[in-house]
Parts: C-alpha cells; structure tokens; sequence
C-alpha cells in the first residue's frame, strides 16, 4: 500500500465527499475513486459507505483511518 493512496484514503474520510476530495487532492475525481477501488480490492473489503452525496466510513475504514494515522505518525518520526 503506498503512502499516496493512504493520503487518498484519508482525504476522502476527512471530506466525507469523493469530489471534494479530489479538489483537496488536485487530482481528477475518476482517477481517485479507481485508486480507492484498487485499495479496497487489496484490503479484500469496502472501506465506505456510498451514498448518492456522501462517502461515510464503515466498521473496516474506521480501522483503517487509525492504522493509517499511526502510520503517518511512525513515518513523521522516523524522518526526523
């Protein structure tokens, strides 16, 4: 799992909104949402709960939003 995609991930949990994200991110709505399609693929589950306006989390994105906040904090220190 690459960095780039966790900062997609967590984006989308911060904004609760693929497009605004993608406005956030500077990328393209279409080439986030297949990025998060491939994450949930690998993670062999969904990560949010999809509705016509919103992207709430499920059970596993919540664990996958504390897994990625530590991992950015462990990367913060260690390039220290």
């Amino acid at each position: 799992m690459e960095i780039r995609v966790l900062r997609y991930f967590l984006a989308i949990a911060r904004e609760e909104n693929m497009t605004r994200a993608a406005e956030r991110l500077h990328i393209s709505q279409p080439s986030l949402s297949k990025e998060i399609k491939k994450l949930e693929e690998e993670l062999d589950h969904e990560l949010f709960i999809r509705t016509n306006k919103n992207m709430l989390l499920n059970d596993e994105g919540k664990i996958e939003v504390t897994f990625c906040r530590k991992r950015s904090v462990a990367r913060n220190v260690i390039q220290q």
